[in-house]
């Protein structure tokens, strides 16, 4: 006995396959906010990281009479994570094409002075590009094609509260 003509089964196949359309455009869209909330958290993270090594590295003169500085580097995309080591010697990592990108933005932070250097994409991910000004074009070791990045001399001016605020 046949339950469903060809035509309503045609029209059933038909939603269920607008159904799964739907369900990747919805996890798609799911992980892009993912993405933006994360590159955001990484930007705020990265003013507060700024705070407490002045404070330490305020710290630091007052003891030995040399002051700290430092860079950091932001780019975005997916990175494999997990546990990397052997039996007692593991560690938690990420590792990846974007890992080593942001180590060399990391890298490019000394060369222009400024504390953080991020990706043009890792810039607009997080909203913030357009009040960066204008992206340079750098060529980054490992990368065949260059990479449009921002320089931020200091994050907290941008986007840090107060500690304990």
């Amino acid at each position: 006995v046949e339950l469903l003509s060809s035509e309503q089964r045609e029209h059933w196949q038909a939603q269920a396959a607008q159904l799964a359309r739907d369900e990747q455009h919805w996890q798609a869209t799911q992980a892009s906010l993912q993405g933006q909330w994360q590159t955001r958290q990484a930007v705020q993270a990265a003013a507060l990281i700024e705070q407490r090594m002045d404070a330490w590295s305020e710290t630091f003169r007052t003891q030995f009479g040399q002051a700290l500085d430092f860079g950091m580097g932001l780019h975005a995309g997916r990175v494999a994570l997990g546990q990397v080591g052997y039996e007692d010697t593991t560690t938690f990592s990420a590792v990846g094409e974007v890992v080593n990108t942001a180590s060399r933005l990391q890298d490019h932070s000394k060369v222009v002075g400024a504390r953080l250097v991020l990706s043009l994409d890792a810039a607009r991910l997080a909203g913030v590009a357009d009040a960066l000004g204008m992206p340079e074009e750098v060529q980054v070791r490992g990368r065949s094609q260059p990479l449009q990045v921002l320089h931020v001399k200091q994050p907290s001016q941008l986007w840090g509260a107060p500690l304990g605020a």
